[in-house]
């Protein structure tokens, strides 16, 4: 299952073009002549047309029938039918994959006005009738009957407080990160665990960083999208700067061992030592490692996303498939690809492991 969001079957020429048009390219010409007018223009030249059109025009991969042959989607049944050279290179690879707490504050700005998010102050009622049809809108591309978006907002609700506001705008939150990240994760994991032959460290990075790479409403308690980067790559000054970010100097030289000790040997454990142990991912245990602001043994964690892949890969197609028995709207089944015994995974994860294995090879 690749990113809902991301439509990698959609008319690239047709973007090429109005991007062409954007930048004053005559569009009405052959490719190799609209190639070279695209060319021929500055990076400021795009910049500035980016400004103009928006999110029209998607910048991602694109199933091309030569570097992504597969729609990652559909890549997992097909490999239950067939050998693919693909699924048996993937498995074939050790792993290092993970997500944030907070990923779909990425999203947020797509389903509710940018200059409202501060000031959010949802009711039950906002989140049911509003927010849940509109966030499954924009990631699926299709309207659900009020039966599907009644059950995902009784999944997505704080029983303890089902009416507080801060509850409700974090589960929205949550519920956009779960279906763009968290899912895909765990999907991708299990379709390379299905094999022996290689492992996969799974971690799940939560604290609330000093800087943020993207902007962020002030009452987001966890770490948001990219939030990992600085710690992952020593961005020791631009983080852990004063007595009360000291925690992520500390974080930070855990995280470059553990991944430079990856690239190494394969495991993060090795060659140098360190605490917490990160055990491997399988599928019984669903082992993980919490990346937290003061780690310690019960960093490690068991059944990673367990609620939440039940969710969306068991309870969701299925309620689907018996809600629109019609098959109305449902002839690409992004939602339905998934269950523990017929896993997909998110191309950017199968992308990143690709890179790694080329930093790994002698």
């Amino acid at each position: 299952m690749s990113m809902p969001v991301q439509e990698l079957e959609r008319d690239a020429l047709n973007d090429a073009k109005i991007t062409a048009n954007s930048l004053g390219c005559d569009t009405d010409v052959t490719i190799t002549t609209l190639m070279y007018c695209l060319r021929s223009k500055s990076v400021n030249d795009y910049l500035s047309a980016i400004k103009e059109f928006g999110y029209i025009v998607y910048f991602s991969p694109i199933v091309d029938g030569d570097f992504v042959e597969i729609n990652p989607k559909h890549i997992a049944r097909m490999s239950e039918r067939q050998s693919l050279e693909e699924v048996e290179f993937f498995r074939s690879i050790d792993i290092l994959s993970g997500f944030n707490a907070y990923e779909g504050v990425l999203f947020l700005p797509f389903v509710i006005p940018p200059d409202k998010l501060e000031a959010l102050k949802p009711t039950r009622e906002n989140m049911t009738l509003n927010y849940i049809p509109s966030m499954l809108n924009y990631l699926y591309k299709m309207d659900f009957k009020t039966e599907v978006t009644n059950l995902v907002a009784a999944q997505y609700t704080n029983w303890k407080d089902p009416s507080d506001s801060n509850s409700i705008r974090l589960q929205i939150t949550k519920l956009l990160g779960d279906v763009s990240y968290g899912t895909p994760a765990i999907e991708m994991a299990r379709l390379h665990k299905k094999s022996n032959v290689s492992r996969n460290f799974m971690y799940h990075f939560t604290p609330t960083p000093s800087r943020r790479w993207i902007p962020t409403p002030s009452w987001i308690p966890g770490a948001t999208h990219s939030d990992e980067l600085l710690f992952m790559f020593g961005g020791i000054g631009y983080i852990g700067v004063g007595e009360q970010n000291a925690w992520e100097i500390d974080l930070v030289n855990k995280m470059v061992t553990y991944w430079t000790n990856f690239i190494k040997s394969g495991d993060p454990n090795i060659p140098v030592s360190i605490t917490p142990r990160w055990l491997e991912y399988n599928l019984k245990s669903g082992d993980y490692l919490e990346l937290e602001k003061f780690m310690s043994n019960s960093s490690a964690g068991r059944l990673f996303y367990a609620e939440e892949a039940n969710f969306w890969l068991d309870v969701f197609p299925a309620l689907i498939e018996a809600v629109h028995k019609d098959g109305s709207d449902c002839d690409d089944p992004v939602y339905t690809s998934a269950a523990a015994e017929d896993p997909v995974y998110w191309m950017k994860s199968l992308i990143m492991a690709m890179l790694l294995l080329q930093l790994i090879r002698p």
